[in-house]
């Protein structure tokens, strides 16, 4: 998870997010129950995000399987790979495995270039990704509590957490106050480092982001 950490923090964004919300736990479909997984972990976020999955033991997908799916881009070295769909205007940020960079750990999904400093590869066939939920690019913030429920907190100016997730300017965030990221993680303790995060603009999904990396 100190991976996905370094990555937000290098997430050049200046967002109009817009979205209330309170904590709490999600409860079932049923209403009156708690799933077994979440009461053992405590994540009650996505567990898929297009082809990645972290919903087993180890989460994630073989790198070379997810370049296939890709079109087989060119795939420069580094942690994080960065490429965009021009026509589609999206970007899309691969996290390797920091224990094996054979797999993919995490992606983030996003209408705004939030790529880390380096190259910017072509590449398609990812823009129109979704959670298992449906949740995807364009969608309600409001969909998205509906279905994956309150989030672990809510990250805004007033927030915080040892480290922004937005550049600072000497002791300020360039965040606003009306900035909005809902935040899914497992429970402190808890042996699970699956982790999404959702920033909201204008009431609608901007980017999302799903990792299990270390």
């Amino acid at each position: 998870m100190r991976g996905m950490i370094s990555f937000i923090l290098l997430l050049a964004i200046s967002l109009c997010l817009c979205v209330d919300c309170t904590l709490g736990q999600r409860r079932s479909r049923a209403g009156n129950t708690v799933p077994p997984e979440i009461v053992r972990t405590g994540y009650h976020g996505p567990v898929f995000l297009g082809p990645l999955s972290i919903n087993n033991r180890v989460g994630g997908i073989e790198f070379n399987k997810l370049l296939s799916i890709l079109g087989n881009p060119v795939a420069p070295p580094g942690e994080y790979i960065c490429y965009h769909n021009a026509a589609e205007g999206t970007y899309l940020v691969v996290e390797r495995g920091a224990d094996d960079p054979r797999l993919v750990r995490g992606l983030t999904l996003s209408r705004i270039n939030i790529c880390p400093d380096g190259k910017i590869s072509q590449a398609s066939g990812f823009s129109t990704w979704a959670t298992e939920k449906e949740i995807r690019l364009g969608s309600a913030a409001k969909d998205v509590l509906s279905k994956y429920g309150e989030p672990s907190s809510v990250w805004d100016v007033h927030t915080e957490r040892g480290f922004v997730p937005y550049p600072r300017e000497g002791d300020l965030s360039r965040m606003t106050n009306r900035e909005r990221i809902l935040v899914y993680l497992p429970k402190e303790g808890a042996a699970d480092t699956s982790h999404a995060f959702f920033g909201i603009r204008n009431g609608v999904v901007a980017w999302m982001t799903l990792s299990d990396n270390e």
